[in-house]
């Protein structure tokens, strides 16, 4: 037997080394994709939608805000300032009756602003002034009484001084005489200065109070913070003052005018502020909205 003969009978078949496919996994077992072109309410679109809805809001929101806060700050300050804003179980009827046309007054004013044809923001401050103008007048007319008083005070006592003056040289007749005249006569100038020096101070003194004037400041910015509100203040004087005509318009004018001025700045910072955190309550009324409305 030849070699080739040999060789071909102990020839075996080599092994396959190729492993076996696995069958395919099924299709309930493979993990499930969402389509390409599946759409949802996420990412840029829920913010855009979180903004238009607060944007929305806030142009309603912001402004109501804005008069809540602002009417609301007028009108204490011009409660506090006047000595009204401390309640007591003694008080009486008119007191309160003060306080409720002083917290009414904001809104009273506004809508007298729109009726004399003003805008949205000068009925708003027409309304902030309207506190502080009624409750500057009082004090004023207040004040007034009590330099009236004063001032008929001093008449009469340098009435009684000449009057015993008199009496000893001239007589009790003569001096009651001079006594009568003095004071007369005194009188007739002292009451009216005094009306119009006791207005004025009272005026500014409450205008001071509602402002806020700090009388002590501690450092440069409260020197400068207290110089220009009391600038404000003068100026609100002045004006009032000018507007009226005789001694009791001057003085409870220039009351009235100090005291719109300043729960006009009041009113005005505190409404400032009260948009903006109508602007910011409206943003996250719609930040919660939209979270609700696109919650699985």
């Amino acid at each position: 037997m030849s070699i080739e003969g040999i060789r071909s009978n102990n020839y075996t078949q080599p092994m396959n080394t190729q492993t076996t496919a696995k069958p395919q996994e099924k299709c309930g077992e493979c993990p499930q994709q969402e389509p390409s072109d599946h759409i949802t309410l996420g990412g840029v679109a829920k913010k855009v939608g979180k903004f238009a809805l607060g944007a929305g809001l806030s142009v309603v929101t912001a402004p109501m805000n804005a008069v809540i806060e602002g009417g609301e700050k007028s009108a204490d300050a011009a409660l506090a300032a006047s000595g009204l804003g401390q309640f007591g179980s003694d008080d009486s009827l008119l007191k309160d009756l003060g306080r409720s046309v002083i917290y009414a007054a904001p809104a009273l004013g506004m809508v007298a602003g729109v009726v004399a044809g003003a805008g949205p923001v000068g009925a708003m401050l027409v309304g902030f002034a309207l506190p502080g103008a009624l409750a500057g007048a009082g004090s004023a007319i207040s004040g007034g009484i009590d330099g009236a008083g004063k001032g008929l005070d001093v008449a009469f006592k340098a009435g009684e001084k000449v009057g015993e003056k008199v009496e000893g040289k001239l007589g009790k007749i003569a001096g009651k005489v001079a006594d009568f005249a003095t004071s007369v006569a005194l009188g007739a100038v002292a009451l009216p200065v005094g009306f119009l020096v006791g207005s004025v101070n009272k005026g500014i003194e409450f205008a001071e109070k509602a402002i806020g004037v700090n009388k002590e400041p501690k450092n440069l910015g409260e020197g400068v913070d207290s110089l220009v509100k009391e600038g404000l203040v003068l100026y609100g004087g002045i004006s009032g003052a000018l507007g009226g005509s005789g001694v009791v318009g001057v003085g409870v004018g220039a009351g009235s005018g100090a005291g719109s001025i300043a729960t006009m700045v009041k009113g005005g910072s505190a409404a400032v502020v009260g948009f903006l955190e109508g602007v910011e309550m409206s943003f996250d009324l719609a930040d919660q909205a939209i979270d609700k409305l696109t919650k699985k």
